[in-house]
């Protein structure tokens, strides 16, 4: 829910779709080949540092700097579609506490940075439940997790373009609502 509407956003692993009702329409809409790579990046649930090379990217440590107090580990990993992000690792956790990307926006390169803290252990996972994004250093979202499940039935239909947001609504369970 962003500003008391349902914002909708799926990649069934080929195509991807958003429904926004405050660009004019509560229908869903198939996104561009750059969104969709966007989102196909995103659906990656290891992440991009899990098994990198099989993935076809090349990773380069940077160095060991100084990041608002505490020691990091820079890392740059080079995607095999040529995408760039910079991570930041907490030296002595190996966490990730910032990358940055260059990513297309509305046809336009745009710097993107996410902040990621207040870790915490989640049936043996340590998840980072504050995530703030920036682009061109301007905060776009942040987001704080208050609560992580796993393993949790979700049905198939919820990977199928939604026809609108009423009808995207209707499909949840009602534990979701």
């Amino acid at each position: 829910d962003i500003q008391g509407q349902k914002m909708i956003q799926l990649y069934d692993g080929e195509k991807a779709y958003m429904v926004a009702p405050w660009t004019g329409t509560t229908e869903a809409q198939e996104l561009g080949e750059t969104q969709t790579d966007q989102m196909k990046d995103q659906s990656d649930m290891d992440g991009d540092l899990w098994n990198w090379k099989e993935k076809g990217s090349t990773l380069t440590l940077v160095g060991l700097e100084d990041f608002e107090g505490s020691e990091v580990y820079i890392l740059n990993l080079v995607k095999a579609n040529g995408n760039i992000t910079k991570y930041y690792l907490d030296a002595d956790s190996f966490l990730p506490i910032k990358t940055i990307s260059k990513i297309q926006m509305q046809g336009s390169q745009v710097e993107a940075e996410t902040f990621m803290s207040n870790y915490k252990e989640v049936n043996g996972m340590v998840i980072a439940h504050a995530i703030e994004n920036r682009i061109d250093g301007q905060v776009v979202s942040s987001v704080t997790i208050e609560t992580i499940a796993f393993n949790v039935g979700i049905p198939e239909n919820t990977f199928v373009k939604p026809v609108s947001v009423e009808k995207a609504i209707e499909k949840e369970s009602p534990s979701d609502k």
